[in-house]
């Protein structure tokens, strides 16, 4: 570089997102395609020869062209690729640097046909046809729109969207996950940091640092595939591969061995991952959330049933909204009143109770695989399955799997803002059990009588807005953290 460019690149003016916003956006000049606007206000799209569209005008057809504001007041050209009236999703696709959307037009077709899904993409401020300048900020704002215009203009159910985003397009994917519950996410050569790509051996996040994923992707509860070359001339490898290791909820990813950073789609396990990703692991995912938000609906209704045969609900008046009806899905958050139900059945009742539970332990352990510790705590199978889909699993109640504490000192205790009678637990235990429902969850549940041995009583459901206290203070069950050891008490 010559000092008039160095000058210009650090001093005018001399900010960090000035600076990374002239060393990451090279947008295409001129632009490939151009929107024009009918006397009906109907937009159209034309391509230029510099678009290199590879199809007939029947798959040209297919695109849909509009215009949409974002909240920093520019206007975003936008491209739906209709491929099919029934896709299995829709991408939302933020592409790379130095290209725009007449130049991808082509690769939309292809992959949408490929993956019989619908691709809806943008253009940042600044690229193709749309306004502004492309920034930071502005790329995060065109993001928000574009899925404003999926989910709002277009009505596409958010869990039928898949976000991808291809290297500085998987800046904006990170940030967009980061607020929006979708079906997945696929990072396509991302990279941690501004900073980290132009310093390789920067280990800390600056302040000043642009694009940070690397501390915006553990956030990201969607789950997440990356895709990366191992010879990535741009983005080192290594960028990929921390942002798979952070990321709280991910699938297989792909290493491609020898491809760099634009060439990954002319490897043919590109297509192959991507196919069993959209075909069979989100599919399979969003089968498992069905499922267990039936059963906690089963659960729910076992626990309210019986609750209502013991007479532990009978009179609402005396349990309050943040009682058992809380675990049956009925509490109301702005209720804080507490009340407490006592077990008043007779021995006879009470070893019904435990033989229940006994029973529905071990069908859960034959009918799931599952293993026991040497505490009585209920391990999930090894092998993948949908229980490590933390969007499933939160979907469902089952965002964690809660232990007891294996120590022989104090327990962080979680105590729901009523008591639980035997009787109603064990209900729903059996009950669950003869519906052959896998039990993921155990929580310690002590024993009232002082002189009986504490035993592992495990629980499928409980709804996330009940109110507990951890050692950390009160809060929500939606908000206790994956692995935290816990123990549901009960008198």
């Amino acid at each position: 570089m010559t000092c008039a460019e160095l000058c210009r690149l650090f001093c005018c003016p001399p900010c960090p997102s000035s600076i990374a916003a002239k060393l990451a956006y090279i947008p295409p000049d001129p632009p490939t395609y151009s929107i024009t606007q009918d006397a009906d206000g109907k937009e159209s799209l034309h391509l230029t020869e510099r678009a290199q569209f590879l199809f007939s005008h029947r798959e040209l057809a297919l695109i849909e062209a509009m215009t949409v504001p974002t909240r920093r007041r520019n206007t975003i050209a936008c491209m739906h690729v209709k491929i099919t009236t029934e896709p299995r999703f829709t991408l939302l696709y933020s592409h790379g640097n130095a290209v725009d959307l007449g130049e991808m037009s082509s690769f939309y077709v292809g992959l949408g046909t490929k993956l019989h899904c619908n691709v809806f993409a943008y253009d940042y401020s600044g690229y193709g046809c749309s306004t502004g300048s492309p920034t930071e900020s502005n790329m995060y704002a065109d993001a928000e729109a574009a899925w404003q215009t999926m989910v709002g203009r277009l009505d596409i159910d958010p869990m039928k969207i898949i976000i991808y985003g291809q290297s500085i397009g998987s800046v904006a994917s990170v940030d967009l996950a980061t607020r929006h519950q979708c079906a997945g996410i696929i990072l396509h050569s991302p990279l941690l940091s501004g900073i980290r790509v132009m310093f390789p051996n920067v280990q800390r996040t600056l302040f000043f640092d642009p694009f940070p994923s690397i501390s915006k992707i553990t956030r990201v509860q969607s789950v997440v595939l990356v895709l990366h070359g191992t010879e990535d001339e741009v983005i080192q490898f290594s960028h990929g591969l921390c942002l798979y290791e952070r990321a709280p909820n991910t699938v297989d990813p792909l290493w491609i061995d020898g491809a760099g950073h634009n060439d990954i789609e002319q490897y043919s396990s590109y297509l192959i991952r991507l196919k069993k990703f959209v075909q069979d692991e989100l599919p399979a995912r969003a089968a498992a959330a069905a499922k267990a938000a039936a059963a906690a609906r089963d659960v729910a209704a076992a626990l309210a049933a019986a609750s209502d045969a013991n007479g532990t609900i009978g009179n609402r008046s005396a349990v309050g909204d943040d009682g058992v009806m809380a675990l049956a899905g009925g509490m109301d958050d702005d209720d804080d009143a507490e009340a407490g139900s006592s077990f008043d059945g007779d021995s006879a009742q009470r070893e019904t109770a435990e033989a229940a539970c006994a029973a529905s332990d071990k069908g859960r352990a034959k009918a799931s695989g599952s293993t026991t510790t040497d505490l009585g705590v209920e391990q999930p199978p090894k092998e993948p399955t949908a229980a490590n889909d933390s969007e499933s699993l939160q979907a469902s109640s089952t965002d964690a799997l809660l232990k007891p504490d294996s120590e022989g000192g104090a327990e962080q205790t979680l105590t729901t803002t009523t008591t639980v009678t035997e009787t109603a637990v064990a209900s729903a235990a059996t009950v669950l059990s003869a519906s052959e429902q896998s039990l993921p969850l155990s929580v310690d549940c002590a024993d009232r009588a002082p002189s009986a041995t504490p035993e592992q009583l495990p629980l499928q459901e409980i709804p996330l807005d009940v109110t507990v206290r951890t050692g950390g203070g009160e809060k929500s069950l939606s908000e206790v953290a994956a692995g935290e050891r816990v123990s549901l008490v009960y008198v």
